[in-house]
């Protein structure tokens, strides 16, 4: 389930005209090698920047260097075509470390991709690397801001 709010002013430091897209990932996955399909997450209103992105989950995660996960937000221009990264986050132990119940993970931004055009797609995907490791129910929340 894919959520857009808004709001005139955004407090903890966020500037006027910040707003977010959330995406609930519903369950744990099947299996440690179950990767999850790039999926819509929102629609850019107009040219926007991505200011954090934070993956937050419901239980734990074990950082493990070779099996592991890759969690990433991606753009397509508004008439579709290939996919940029804008963010990602690996579950290895020096990329997220171990997932703590209710405690946001950061995704890292690749600098020169924040921008977005209007009417933007943004997405999300998981892949896995090894013989991978289970993520677990959580929500991914992107905050963007239109005035940059």
């Amino acid at each position: 389930m894919t959520h857009f709010n808004t709001a005139a002013r955004v407090t903890a430091g966020y500037i006027d005209g910040a707003f977010s897209f959330e995406h609930l990932k519903t369950a744990a996955d099947g299996a440690a090698s179950t990767a999850t399909s790039e999926v819509p997450v929102g629609m850019a209103r107009r040219a926007s920047k991505v200011l954090a992105a934070y993956f937050i989950p419901a239980s734990t995660l074990t950082a493990d260097d070779t099996n592991y996960a890759t969690l990433t937000i991606s753009k397509r221009a508004a008439g579709g075509g290939s996919k940029t990264t804008v963010a990602s986050v690996s579950t290895t132990t020096t990329g997220s470390g171990n997932f703590v119940a209710w405690v946001p993970v950061p995704l890292t931004a690749v600098a020169a991709e924040v921008t977005v055009t209007a009417l933007s797609q943004l997405s999300f995907e998981i892949t896995k690397a090894g013989t991978g490791v289970v993520v677990p129910i959580g929500k991914l929340v992107v905050y963007l801001s239109d005035n940059y």
